[in-house]
């Protein structure tokens, strides 16, 4: 059974690793605003009208962050901003197996992911995608 990557491991592709440090380059931003990843390298402009206003999805699917310090202790709450806290290592194992069960729904198709900027929403999405192919990602936005 594959195990998912720990906070420091680099068993990653070489688009998974370029999103990775996109990633990693984000969370050392000190505002909300700068906390969103960029396109991956690639996308192209064929697959732009998957995410233009006039395509439809077939299907959503909503998947919430992994458990995060913040879910352990409330006393985090009281040592960082809500928007900082990161993920514990159980979060980082369900982010991975979110990951992998998401490649299993979308098989063939592709996907468009949606993130909110809050760290632990950032680092469930970096290890979710550890789990997918790149050619299944369309966009991380």
């Amino acid at each position: 059974a594959a195990k998912a990557p720990r906070s420091g491991d680099d068993g990653a592709t070489s688009s998974s690793r370029t999103w990775c440090r996109d990633v990693r380059q984000l969370e050392t931003r000190g505002s909300m605003a700068m906390q969103r990843p960029r396109p991956f390298p690639e996308f192209t402009s064929d697959r732009q009208e998957l995410v233009s206003p006039s395509h439809r999805p077939s299907r959503i699917i909503l998947i919430r962050h992994g458990e995060s310090l913040g879910n352990v202790s409330e006393l985090v709450y009281t040592e960082q901003p809500d928007w900082k806290i990161p993920l514990s290592e159980n979060g980082i194992q369900q982010s991975y197996e979110a990951g992998r069960q998401l490649r299993e729904i979308i098989g063939s198709t592709h996907a468009v992911i949606y993130h909110s900027p809050y760290a632990r929403a950032v680092q469930s999405t970096q290890y979710m995608l550890h789990a997918l192919d790149a050619d299944q990602v369309v966009v991380v936005r």
